[in-house]
């Protein structure tokens, strides 16, 4: 694709420049809508199981496209619950919700015991809620321009821990809500932005949905749809 991967733009030689605010939230937008497609109007419907800011492609007006389908699986309907039994996990590292990597931190593990490894059998329940998750971080990565795991967060913190904790910092906020409407958005956005063309009404409402995305409870997570 002519503008290469959102990761390429914010992350890459293209330093996210060119990336306004309007340009991320349509951006952000359209890679709702095609991951909403996926789980809700294709049949049979599919969870794509490595949703990240790298596999989501911009052509040459920055439209985004949902790519690379390697480990995508179609979605077994149980009941309408939509869910699928995976032999293992899938994904990559700091979009994986927290129960999976927890799955995967195991299976690690175990390989380098010989001696067990016939013994380890993931049973791991993945639904259209895993790629929720990663889209909620691909929206703090839109956000703040800041990758999952960026050094600055600090040690033992990934992307959604930072946001959480500056959500929840906040003394007017609830102890049980999970939200970024009390907070200065400006410590949060990518400084490589103008910020006197950000629409900050659009960036908390984007952050409050990053944050429910990233629940750490999937049955918590909006579907695509929603």
């Amino acid at each position: 694709m002519e503008n290469g991967s959102i990761g390429d733009v914010l992350h890459g030689e293209k330093g996210g420049v060119l990336l306004d605010w309007q340009r991320r939230f349509n951006i952000a937008v359209g890679a709702a809508q095609g991951l909403a497609y996926l789980h809700h109007d294709f049949a049979p419907a599919i969870v794509h199981r490595d949703v990240k800011s790298n596999n989501i492609l911009l052509d040459g007006d920055f439209c985004p496209k949902v790519a690379d389908f390697g480990l995508a699986r179609t979605l077994q309907q149980d009941g309408g619950k939509g869910d699928v039994l995976m032999s293992r996990v899938a994904g990559s590292y700091g979009y994986i919700a927290p129960g999976e990597s927890f799955c995967v931190c195991v299976r690690v593990l175990v390989m380098w015991n010989v001696l067990n490894l016939t013994v380890y059998a993931s049973t791991l329940m993945v639904t259209a809620k895993s790629d929720v998750y990663g889209f909620g971080v691909v929206l703090m990565e839109i956000v703040m321009g800041k990758r999952p795991n960026d050094f600055s967060f600090g040690e033992n913190k990934d992307i959604v821990k930072w946001i959480t904790d500056v959500a929840l910092s906040s003394p007017e906020l609830n102890d049980n809500i999970t939200t970024c409407n009390q907070v200065d958005v400006g410590q949060l956005i990518d400084p490589r932005m103008n910020q006197s063309t950000c629409n900050y009404q659009e960036v908390e409402k984007v952050l409050n949905l990053a944050l429910l995305c990233t629940s750490s409870f999937p049955m918590n997570r909006p579907s695509m749809r929603r």
